[in-house]
């Protein structure tokens, strides 16, 4: 899985992963989005712009895939 740069006051992050996986973003415990992928590209859709600083927790699961987590700190 590989996430794109993530900038202050963005509403969307995206990357890649495997098709059919379902990725969700988290900042704390709070969730701010998740999606499930059509494609091997991925864009989420965020309740709320980020802040810079704020460290992002984007995890993508499928069945049959161990979980994969990445962190992003927003620039």
């Amino acid at each position: 899985m590989s996430t794109k740069r993530v900038k202050a006051a963005a509403k969307k992050v995206s990357g890649t992963t495997t098709k059919g996986a379902k990725v969700t973003v988290k900042h704390n415990k709070t969730t701010l989005g998740k999606t499930t992928t059509k494609k091997t590209a991925y864009t989420v859709k965020l309740k709320k712009a980020v802040k810079k600083s704020w460290k992002l927790k984007v995890t993508a699961t499928k069945a049959g895939y161990k979980p994969v987590t990445k962190t992003v700190t927003v620039k």
